[in-house]
C-alpha cells in the first residue's frame, strides 16, 4: 500500500525537505482542492516510501516533522523483531506469549533399567480418541533416548504441593543419578508398562510412544529438537478430584509454566468461568 501525503507547499522549499523521501507524482493544479487564491498554492500528491500518514483528504497539510513524529510514535508502541536476528529484550518473550502451558513431567526408563524423571514446558494433549499427548525435547536428552529404547513413558501431573520437587528434577545431573531420589519422590510401578509413576502425583498417564519427529526450520534444515507423541493406554486419578464423576481441575491445583526465567501460575477456582458452544 502506498502512503500518500497531500501537502501545501512552495516547490523550492519542498524539494529541499523531500530529498530522498518523496517523489512528485503530478504537478497539475487541482483547482477544486485549492487552499488559497493568493498566492496561488495547490495540493500535490507525494509518495512517501516510509511514512505512516494515511489521513483523510481534508486539505490540511502535515509537515515532514509531524510525519516523522507520528512514525516514531507508532514504532514505540509496537516491539517488532525477527527471531533469527534476536529479540532485543532481557528474556525471550516467546515462552511467555505461548502460555501458560501445562507441564510435561515425564518419567522414562532406558533399556539398561536406568530411570529418568524430567519436566518439559512444551507439552499438551493432541487427540481425544485415542488420547494422545506429546512434548518436545530441546536437545537430545536422557528422556528422549530412554523412550527411543523402550517405546514407553509416563506423564505425571504437577500440582502446587509438588512444585518444588518438580523443580529439583530440572537439575543437570548425569544419567546414572535418579531424579526420584534427588527430589525425594516415590517411584510406583505402572500397570501396563515397565516405567515407574510418581506416587505423589494425583494423576498419571501411562503411554506408549507412537511417533518421534525431529523438527525442521523454514529452510528445511533439521534442528536439535524432537517432538515425542504417545498414546495414553492407562489413566490413574486420585478419587478426591472427582466431583460427581467430573474431574475438578481447580481442586487439583495444577501449576502451569509462564515465561521469564522462572514464572509459573497456579490454577484455582478464582480463574474458572464457563462458556458453552453455540448450538446449530
Amino acid at each position: 500500500m502506498v502512503w500518500v501525503e497531500l501537502a501545501c507547499f512552495d516547490l523550492k522549499k519542498r524539494r529541499r525537505e523531500a530529498v530522498n523521501e518523496a517523489t512528485i507524482l503530478q504537478s497539475k493544479p487541482m483547482n477544486a482542492l485549492a487552499l488559497h487564491s493568493k498566492p496561488r498554492v495547490f495540493l500535490r500528491q507525494i509518495v512517501w516510501p516510509r511514512t505512516v500518514y494515511n489521513g483523510p483528504l481534508t486539505g490540511q497539510a502535515k509537515t515532514s516533522r509531524q510525519l516523522t513524529e507520528q512514525r516514531t510514535t507508532m514504532t514505540d508502541e509496537i516491539h517488532s523483531y525477527e527471531p533469527k536476528n534476536g529479540h532485543g529484550l532481557p528474556h525471550d518473550p516467546f515462552n511467555a506469549i505461548v502460555g501458560p502451558r501445562p507441564i510435561g513431567w515425564i518419567s522414562s526408563k532406558g533399556a539398561t533399567g536406568q530411570v529418568n524423571l524430567a519436566p518439559y514446558s512444551f507439552f499438551n494433549g493432541f487427540n481425544y480418541i485415542p488420547p494422545i499427548i506429546g512434548f518436545s525435547s530441546n536437545g537430545y536428552k536422557d528422556t528422549l533416548r530412554n523412550i527411543e529404547e523402550t517405546k514407553s513413558f509416563v506423564w505425571n501431573l504437577v500440582t502446587r504441593p509438588l512444585a518444588e520437587q518438580m523443580n529439583q528434577t530440572c537439575a543437570p545431573v548425569p544419567p546414572q543419578v535418579s531424579e526420584f531420589d534427588l527430589a525425594g519422590l516415590t517411584p510406583m510401578a505402572s500397570t501396563l508398562i515397565d516405567v515407574p509413576r510418581v506416587k505423589e502425583s494425583p494423576v498419571t498417564f501411562e503411554c506408549k510412544c507412537t511417533q518421534i519427529h525431529q523438527l525442521m526450520n523454514s529452510a528445511g534444515e533439521k534442528i536439535p529438537t524432537w517432538m515425542v507423541f504417545g498414546e495414553v493406554i492407562a489413566v490413574h486419578i486420585d478419587k478426591r478430584l472427582l466431583k460427581d464423576g467430573i474431574y475438578n481441575t481447580s481442586s487439583a491445583q495444577h501449576i502451569v509454566r509462564g515465561g521469564g526465567p522462572g514464572d509459573y501460575f497456579n490454577i484455582g477456582a478464582d480463574q474458572l468461568f464457563q462458556m458453552f458452544r453455540p448450538k446449530a
